[in-house]
């Protein structure tokens, strides 16, 4: 991803109990990238 300018990605339809047991993608790409990431549901 050298080139990217942003990153979109859908929301997580997991339950919140679910989330914290399995993690989130999206959290997981965030705190991985440097770029701004749209999540849309």
């Amino acid at each position: 991803a050298g080139k990217d300018k942003i990153i979109v990605m859908k929301a997580s339809s997991m339950s919140p109990i679910q989330r914290f047991f399995k993690g989130s993608i999206p959290l997981s790409v965030m705190n991985e990238c440097n770029v701004p990431i749209l999540i849309v549901k």
